[in-house]
């Protein structure tokens, strides 16, 4: 084996140990005003993965991005999530660098990340 191939087999290897799940935990966050951006999450909390759902009695529009998400449909930045909508699968390393925004103060999310 050369040394090319030794050294990409190692760097696999330090990948696959990187992305390995070791765990798997939830929470449910509610957007407390409208127009506002707010963290998922008070905190750091490292991650690998998270999955986002908009609850399914929100009456308005959860956008999900970063620090500059916006909700209001004529101003828009982010993904947009409704009741009923699929989840939002986002490969982050920390569930505080997600925001969201809502139209509707009180609508919120559930999410699932794996660690």
């Amino acid at each position: 084996m050369s040394k090319f191939e030794l050294a990409k087999e190692e760097t696999l290897q330090g990948l696959k140990d990187q992305m390995a799940v070791t765990g798997i935990s939830e929470g449910r966050k509610v957007v407390a005003a409208a127009g506002t951006a707010e963290a998922l999450v008070p905190a750091s909390t490292p991650c690998k993965h998270v999955i986002i759902a908009a609850e399914t009695n929100n009456t308005g529009v959860i956008a999900v991005g970063g620090t500059g998400v916006v909700a209001a449909e004529a101003t828009r930045e982010g993904i947009p999530l409704s009741a009923g909508d699929p989840p939002l699968h986002l490969d982050v390393t920390d569930l505080a660098d997600v925001h969201l925004d809502t139209t509707i103060a009180g609508d919120g999310v559930t999410f699932t990340y794996l660690v």
